[in-house]
């Protein structure tokens, strides 16, 4: 066991096994040290001069949340030793841990004691009954409050008089009453009028709200009504229009026009013809249903005869004519539309009637049929598009399926139409469709005679080879090659590189990765500036590597590398990387249980992004870190600036270091990725998109020579949080030192503190990158 500050006070606290115990005993004896600090906890468990921090600090050690997960043993490695340092330099905060872990295992140790006479009374405690509402009717109100006006079946005189002595006399035996049991809550009598203060009746809190909601339910009623006939305006005037073409011209208005009618059937006329005009959306069977005109002295008034038709122009049509019938254009007489011919649509066949038979004219005497009806403007637009309508395309040719996934309770995703579809177990991975692994991650595909682990982040797609062969394309990221039968090739493209992997055995086991570096300095948006790096590590048997007709056979550790364009070397590993390992190695318990956590968070969501983008405000940092480096992974780097940004949020603050090289690997990429994060800045963080850029680029010895490093100064002081978290990752990463800069403290004056060292680096020249 080892001796440190928190297995010191759990020793001191008797919370050890006695073996345990035992041991850290020796090891007090051994450490002159560690003596000391026993003595120095005692004393100052001791001392009352002492001040605690206050409970609304927020610092990085000041924050009681900290000391808590501390104690609770839940507190991330990266912190542990800051607390611990922080306790040994401050006595007050050693007070602090050591008094709370006593507390704590007394609390936690120990039964609650419970005096005899307050759970009696809680027991005792009556349900909820009238009294204890607090309305004006759960109190015995008299009706005569006046003692001096008392009437018979009132209160009398020398009781209300005596009011106030009954509530001092009962003060003083409830005061009696509280010293005579011990100090605990409860122990008061509980007054059976609560209600009553003074001798006055505490005012309802709720009425007055009801009041005004009511008050407000009426005046929104009352506008409504008020404003009704305003809401409508076109659709009244509509309706007037319709009801004024409806009216019947051969009755009342026929006896008002001395029996003529005809003023009343013009002005009818006229308006059915210009609402045929203005609103299409009236059928031309609304204007026919016009009755005919009513036979006066036995004759039938003879309307105005129309115009004749020219050639172009639509046929006029009488609006006095009954819909059953239809006008010749020579003589006007009325016909019975059964008895004319039908003309049909010969495109259909004759089966169809090409216009509805209440419209269909005869053709004049002169032989020239007449023009096709008029069309309203609805139909034109449909008959157009009907005409015009290109032929149906032909669908896109499926694309043939490559792998299938073989892993569950894993995060593999597949760009598909833009968008990024999260692939479950079973589910198949199409041709050229970029695949992504978050990081954490490993995700397991059989692809034809072979299965891949993906070890995420993997940025990877499959193509379709000239044979029966498929491509695994790895743009970035790691991953472990198996055959499932001996004496088989897997083809890869590592990069720009194509290269074929031979499999003697089925246990041999191929670890390839494909990494992109970038000299700090030089600019990113220049392809020339960015190197690949390949690797092919025989992590278990061995393998044949073949590239461009140049073979090397790999014994197990053996090594292939190749940086950029250069020529590869071989050489022997002795041991090899984790993440090659076989079989792999084990994570710790908290990020296991983040990728648990964020998976449960993704089931059955809809979008993967939108439910990543809702996991950023999960209460845990890490599962919130997590979700962030997988938008990353996936093209959406705008979660990282901005004022709710990555290196905004304080909470943040342990995992930066890694977000900040999760950041760089996406700029090494590649220059279109390097320019998607540019643009991802000026979107946020316009104001500082030069800084955040240039911080992101990094800096050369000769540029921190002329200047740069004071620039990185300035930047820790800077009112941003994330060119402060970026100004110090740079700092830290060129001098290899932190000086216990906080860039989430938001007050200049405890900042400017450890910005006078870093200005003394600087004077010295020593802010330069390690040779």
């Amino acid at each position: 066991m080892r001796l440190t500050l928190r297995t010191l006070l759990a020793f001191l606290d008797n919370m050890l096994d006695p073996q345990d115990a035992e041991l850290l005993q020796s090891k007090l004896a051994e450490s002159g040290f560690a003596t000391q600090l026993v003595q120095r906890i005692r004393d100052v468990l001791t001392r009352s001069d002492l001040s605690a921090p206050s409970p609304l600090a927020k610092g990085p050690v000041e924050d009681a949340n900290v000391i808590c997960e501390y104690l609770d043993s839940t507190l991330p490695v990266e912190q542990v030793a800051e607390v611990e340092r922080a306790c040994l330099d401050s006595d007050s905060h050693l007070a602090e841990a050591a008094a709370c872990h006593q507390i704590l295992t007394m609390a936690l140790g120990n039964p609650a004691n419970v005096a005899v006479r307050l759970r009696d009374r809680i027991y005792h405690l009556p349900g909820e009954t009238k009294e204890a509402r607090g309305s004006f009717s759960a109190l015995d109100i008299p009706e005569q409050v006046n003692s001096f006006d008392a009437v018979p079946g009132g209160i009398p005189p020398a009781e209300v008089m005596q009011a106030p002595a009954r509530l001092r006399q009962r003060e003083f035996e409830d005061h009696k009453a509280a010293k005579a049991g011990p100090a605990i809550a409860g122990s008061r009598p509980r007054d059976p009028n609560a209600d009553v203060y003074g001798g006055r009746i505490r005012p309802s809190r709720v009425a007055p709200w009801l009041v005004t909601l009511g008050l407000a339910a009426v005046l929104l009623y009352a506008l409504t009504q008020i404003f009704q006939p305003l809401l409508r305006p076109q659709t009244t005037a509509e309706n007037k229009s319709v009801a004024a073409s409806t009216v019947d011209p051969g009755t009342d208005r026929e006896e008002e026009n001395g029996g003529t009618g005809e003023s009343t059937r013009a002005g009818v006329d006229a308006t059915a013809r210009a609402k045929d005009a203005t609103d299409p959306r009236v059928s031309e069977i609304e204007t026919d249903a016009i009755d005919s005109p009513t036979a006066v002295n036995g004759e039938v008034p003879t309307a105005a005869p129309p115009p004749s038709p020219e050639v172009g122009d639509s046929t006029q049509e009488n609006p006095t004519a009954d819909p059953g019938t239809v006008t010749s254009d020579a003589t006007g007489v009325p016909v019975p539309a059964e008895e004319m011919p039908v003309a049909t649509d010969e495109t259909n066949d004759g089966a169809v009637p090409a216009v509805p038979e209440a419209n269909v004219k005869q053709p004049n005497p002169d032989g020239v049929p007449p023009p096709p009806p008029p069309m309203t403007r609805d139909a034109a637009d449909v008959a157009a598009t009907t005409n015009a309508a290109e032929p149906p395309a032909e669908a896109e040719p499926a694309m043939p399926v490559l792998g299938t996934v073989l892993s569950d309770g894993t995060l593999i995703a597949m760009e598909t139409d833009q968008q990024w579809v999260r692939l479950g177990k079973d589910a198949e991975v199409v041709a050229d469709r970029p695949v992504v692994v978050a990081p954490g991650f490993r995700a397991r595909v059989a692809i034809r005679d072979s299965v891949v682990t993906f070890i995420g982040p993997v940025s990877a797609s499959l193509v379709a080879g000239e044979g029966t062969h498929p491509i695994i394309r790895l743009r970035s990221g790691r991953m472990l090659v198996s055959v499932v039968k001996p004496d088989e090739q897997v083809h890869l493209q590592l990069g720009d590189k194509k290269c074929e992997l031979e499999f003697t055995d089925v246990d041999s086991v191929a670890a390839v990765s494909v990494r992109h570096t970038r000299e700090p300095g030089f600019d990113p948006l220049k392809l020339e500036n960015h190197v690949v790096v390949r690797d092919v590590i025989a992590a278990q048997g061995g393998i044949t590597l073949t590239q461009a007709g140049a073979v090397q056979a790999l014994q197990a550790n053996g090594e292939w590398t190749q940086v950029g364009m250069g020529e590869p070397t071989v050489m022997t590993l002795d041991p090899i990387p984790d993440w090659a390992a076989i079989p792999a190695a084990e994570d710790n318990a908290l990020d296991s249980t983040a990728r648990a956590d964020l998976l449960a968070l993704l089931d059955g969501a809809a979008s993967l992004e939108i439910a990543l983008r809702e996991s950023l405000s999960f209460r845990r940092s890490e599962v919130a870190a997590l979700a962030a480096m997988t938008l990353l992974v996936l093209g959406r780097s705008d979660v990282y600036f901005g004022g709710t940004g990555i290196f905004n949020e304080p909470k943040q603050r342990v995992y930066w270091p890694k977000h900040y090289d999760m950041l760089l690997s996406q700029v090494n990429l590649d220059v279109a990725s390097a320019g998607e994060i540019q643009q991802a800045i000026h979107k946020m963080d316009s104001a500082s998109e030069v800084s955040i850029f240039g911080m992101l680029t990094g800096y050369t010895d000769k540029q921190l020579e002329s200047g740069s490093d004071l620039k990185l100064l300035e930047f820790l002081d800077s009112s941003d949080m994330s060119v402060r978290v970026l100004a110090f990752e740079n700092l830290n990463r060129i001098t290899g030192v932190t000086l216990n800069y906080r860039a989430e403290q938001e007050n200049q004056g405890r900042r400017s503190q450890t910005v006078k060292k870093w200005q003394v680096l600087q004077r010295k020249g020593e802010i330069r990158w390690k040779k």
